[in-house]
């Protein structure tokens, strides 16, 4: 499924549409997804079959792009990921993703922890939406970026000794499954090394909860296309798909050619 990334700069306004209409499924295929489920919950999984919000429809307008979104649950979100339905069947979604830049030009992002759906992968600090996210007919993808900076990297967004700005700067299109990404930029106005102390702060605090990290460690490069291109020819662990050209985009160079790539959404 899915076909090459597609890296494009926000230029339209992005409008999510939300409905609580369920998305249709034949029976056969929901047997498949259910006996998919049950056999990751005997094995011992953890997940919970909460609501994800599945692409059914994009409309391109001059000044914006509306992609309307329908019910369907996790479920279907993991028979997709892992091949056990057809592709005419998949779920695809939209999420929003945030790469951090350190006062001290370090890019950074996490591993995914154990008991992830997707553990020890490489991937920026996001999530899926939820009804958290909506706002009369439409979801706030910025409203999801920022609760998922301060879940998972302690962020806030509002304390300004920390954050500098954040900002929507990517429409990622295409990929193994051709979900859809809001991409943000975060600019912080701490180094590398207080990041570190304060996510180890956040982490610390999580646990004191019974709460599970979204990561297992944090990631840091130099914005530099040498320490990218090094870091992307010897790290094997996986990575979600939109990560090495969002980070090449993101050194010197990037910044120079500008982003390449329309869109085939």
């Amino acid at each position: 499924m899915g076909c090459g990334i597609q890296l494009q700069k926000f230029e339209k306004k992005i409008k999510v549409r939300f409905s609580a209409e369920k998305i249709f499924l034949p029976k056969a295929i929901t047997a498949i997804m259910e006996d998919y489920w049950e056999s990751l919950i005997a094995e011992g999984a953890q997940f919970r079959r909460g609501e994800v919000f599945s692409i059914v429809k994009i409309k391109e307008e001059n000044d914006a792009l509306e992609i309307f979104v329908q019910l369907t649950d996790y479920a279907h979100y993991l028979s997709t990921i892992n091949n056990i339905i057809p592709a005419e069947y998949a779920c695809r979604v939209i999420y929003t993703a945030a790469i951090v830049e350190t006062k001290d030009g370090k890019l950074v992002f996490g591993e995914m922890a154990p008991g992830t759906s997707t553990p020890g992968r490489l991937q920026c600090a996001g999530g899926g939406l939820d009804y958290s996210d909506i706002q009369g007919q439409y979801i706030d993808l910025t409203h999801n970026v920022r609760k998922e900076l301060l879940e998972e990297l302690g962020l806030d967004v509002n304390n300004k000794q920390v954050v500098l700005d954040l900002k929507p700067e990517y429409l990622k299109a295409g990929g193994i499954n051709n979900f859809l990404a809001a991409i943000f930029s975060v600019r912080l106005a701490i180094t590398e090394a207080e990041l570190k102390t304060l996510y180890s702060k956040h982490i610390d605090n999580l646990l004191s909860r019974d709460e599970t990290p979204e990561f297992s460690s944090l990631v840091s490069l130099d914005r530099e296309p040498s320490a990218v291109e090094k870091f992307l020819e010897s790290d094997t662990r996986p990575k979600i798909d939109f990560l090495p050209p969002l980070l090449r985009e993101k050194t010197v160079l990037g910044w120079q050619r500008g982003s390449r790539g329309d869109p085939k959404i």
